[in-house]
């Protein structure tokens, strides 16, 4: 068995990406960006209480704008 810090990427089974039998959190490109943005306009809705103390609902809307080259 490897030590957990082993990259190897020749032995098996080895701790890198290439022995992930998990399934994909995030596709490729999945919350990236390589452009820069402005957020602007945030509003918040009144909340809605539930009927336990510690639960309630806030609905927000924002203006996002792609200020990146085009």
């Amino acid at each position: 068995m490897q030590k957990m810090d082993s990259m190897d990427m020749i032995s098996r089974p080895g701790r890198s990406y290439r022995y992930a039998t998990d399934g994909v959190l995030f596709p490729f490109g999945h919350g990236l960006s390589y452009t820069t943005f402005v957020y602007d306009s945030l509003t918040l809705s009144s909340t809605v209480h539930s009927h336990h103390p510690l639960d309630f609902v806030v609905n927000a809307t924002i203006t996002i704008i792609n200020t990146g080259l085009r």
